[in-house]
């Protein structure tokens, strides 16, 4: 695939985090990989593609390809979300495109289908592991409106790739095993016991019926279970469902139980939060471009609890001392415009990571968030002093 195929076919992806988890929207409105920290291997995904091969950590062309492989149409049309059947049958649809909603990290998107209303939001809570999918439906009809649903998406949990152009220490990837399993009438677990890590998926709200397989089964490759249901839009009147996706680093982990209600106090408390650290300088444009930047560096590339920073969440999530120098900058200056006590406590803690991690002989050239050095070779924009 030429360079020019592959820009053709890209998605842009919306990317949302809270230092717990993070995650990539794409712009057909699905979620295409849901990201955490793992205290073994670093840095966990759950995508709908194969893990890279441990055959290609010295072939740069596979490297990129599998780089790309994130923001390709074909991979976010396995991503995660629910589909519904009137979607699929609609002769008409007004869109309003993904976007974010002012400075609360929660992105948006509102469409019309003849005479539905169909709008989502999605935000990942603060303090939180999960992502949230909301859909408000609408009917705008004088007739009772039904329709199928089906929750799509390729579940895969694997570690992340840490593959480079210029690999100078590559760290094999564990054998993989995804397991499904229904938990209960509304959810089900993908449990990978190569990293030990499980990934939960619930529905709630208004359906009629949800059907999952009831039988465990297994495979190294992305499982894609078969999970259903029903609506019923009478005249007039709204429903509303939430999909509910979780990862954790403990295969034991498992999804606190919450309501509709409870969800639509989570998506406040993410707007409250967000536009508590943002910084308002009265120029619409400004604020917009410096929170959205913060908002990436702080919520997808800051690891609260360890105190590192990642270059980004998706292709390459290792630390790299030339990278964190600017963003570590960015997020300082934000700390003394806001004086939020939160920043201020990662600066700290990422001070700390730092010298705790440092050897005889300096820093590596990058490092799982644990604090392992992956490449011990030294390049010469690698020491802070030099910033």
């Amino acid at each position: 695939m030429s360079k020019t195929d592959i820009s053709n076919n890209y998605v842009k992806p919306y990317d949302i985090g809270n230092t717990i988890i993070s995650a990539s929207v794409s712009e057909n409105e699905k979620i295409v990989t849901l990201n955490t920290e793992h205290k073994k291997h670093g840095y966990i995904k759950l995508a709908p593609i194969m893990s890279f091969s441990n055959t290609n950590w010295y072939n740069p062309e596979a490297v990129r390809r599998y780089r790309n492989s994130f923001l390709l149409k074909e991979t976010a049309e396995e991503g995660y979300g629910i589909e519904f059947e009137f979607e699929k049958n609609s002769c008409k649809k007004i869109h309003t495109p993904i976007q974010f909603h002012d400075s609360s990290n929660v992105l948006s998107s509102k469409k019309t289908y003849n005479n539905i209303e169909f709008k989502k939001y999605f935000f990942i809570p603060p303090n939180k592991n999960s992502i949230i999918q909301i859909y408000e439906i609408k009917n705008l009809s004088n007739n009772q409106i039904n329709s199928n649903f089906k929750i799509s998406g390729k579940y895969g949990i694997m570690r992340a790739s840490y593959g480079q152009i210029t690999e100078n220490g590559p760290i094999e990837i564990p054998t993989i095993n995804n397991i499904y399993d229904k938990i209960s009438e509304n959810s089900f677990s993908i449990t990978e016991t190569g990293t030990g890590s499980k990934a939960v998926t619930s529905v709630l709200g208004d359906y009629n019926n949800l059907t999952f397989e009831e039988k465990s089964f297994h495979s190294s490759k992305p499982l894609a279970p078969s999970c259903y249901g029903s609506i019923s839009l009478k005249c007039n009147k709204q429903i509303t469902l939430a999909l509910i996706i979780s990862i954790s680093d403990d295969e034991n982990f498992i999804q606190p139980n919450i309501s509709l209600s409870d969800v639509y106090n989570y998506m406040t408390d993410t707007g409250l939060y967000w536009n508590e650290l943002a910084v308002k300088t009265g120029n619409s444009k400004w604020d917009y471009i410096v929170n959205r930047n913060f908002a990436y560096s702080y919520g997808c590339c800051c690891i609260k609890k360890y105190g590192a920073m990642i270059t980004d969440h998706q292709s390459l999530p290792l630390t790299w001392n030339r990278d964190n120098y600017f963003m570590f900058k960015l997020i300082e200056s934000i700390y003394k415009k806001t004086q939020q006590k939160e920043i201020i406590e990662f600066i700290k803690s990422h001070i700390d990571w730092l010298f705790t991690h440092i050897t005889e002989s300096g820093w590596g050239r990058s490092h799982l968030i644990t604090g392992r050095i992956k490449d011990k070779v030294f390049q010469f924009d690698q020491p802070l002093g030099d910033n």
